[in-house]
């Protein structure tokens, strides 16, 4: 069988291709790859660890392996860590409210507390004065049957126990956390921060007011 003479077909079309160059930066980023693939195997054999036979893409793969191990391992490093933070948190907010509770055998109630608290800020002791009124909280929302005070509670759970007293919730939660950021942090009290502890505390009583004034009508409605 005789086949047709196709080589002028293939030369007028060798003649119309055009080679386009690659990226350079896809060129420099193969070429960075295969410098450190060089500089590993270096590495390994200057500690007399051999790795005969590796080809650039078998070296590239197991670099590949490394670096994703390197990455989970460095992932599960920051998760122990800010375990254990939560913990160490959920334990120093355990600490703050058994103290409080101790301290509460001379200072039963809310307004005993909020007594101290203006008696401490009077003395410039701003830091045990946000504290204080921390404490005049929990005993107004245990007084006012909003949560029952327990010593062994976090805050954390007594804010979830006022989820469905959203305002008296979000004012708390104010509250903690800056208290807590005064009493365990770096964090410096003042005047200020007494000052927003102080107001934070008023809302709060305003809150339980109105809602023990709704609660009332309501109930006289029905």
């Amino acid at each position: 069988m005789k086949f047709p003479d196709a080589s002028q077909q293939i030369a007028e079309a060798a003649a119309r291709y055009h080679y386009k160059e690659p990226p350079q930066a896809l060129v420099d980023l193969q070429q960075l790859i295969a410098r450190i693939i060089r500089w590993l195997l270096d590495l390994l054999n200057s500690f007399k660890i051999f790795t005969p036979g590796q080809t650039d893409t078998r070296m590239a793969s197991n670099l590949l392996q490394m670096i994703l191990w390197g990455a989970g391992i460095v992932c599960a490093g920051i998760i122990v860590f800010f375990a254990f933070s939560k913990l160490r948190h959920l334990k120093l907010q355990s600490q703050l409210a058994r103290k409080g509770a101790s301290e509460s055998k001379t200072l039963f109630d809310s307004a005993g507390w909020f007594d101290e608290a203006r008696q401490l800020a009077g003395k410039g002791e701003f830091k045990e004065a946000c504290r204080a009124l921390y404490f005049s909280v929990l005993r107004m929302l245990d007084e006012k049957e909003v949560l029952e005070f327990t010593p062994t509670k976090t805050n954390y759970e007594y804010w979830y126990s006022l989820a469905v007293h959203k305002g008296i919730q979000r004012q708390f939660r104010e509250l903690v956390d800056l208290v807590e950021l005064v009493w365990f942090g770096d964090y410096p009290a003042g005047r200020a921060e007494y000052t927003t502890c102080h107001d934070l505390h008023e809302k709060i009583k305003t809150e339980i007011e109105r809602e023990t004034q709704v609660a009332l009508h309501e109930g006289g409605v029905s």
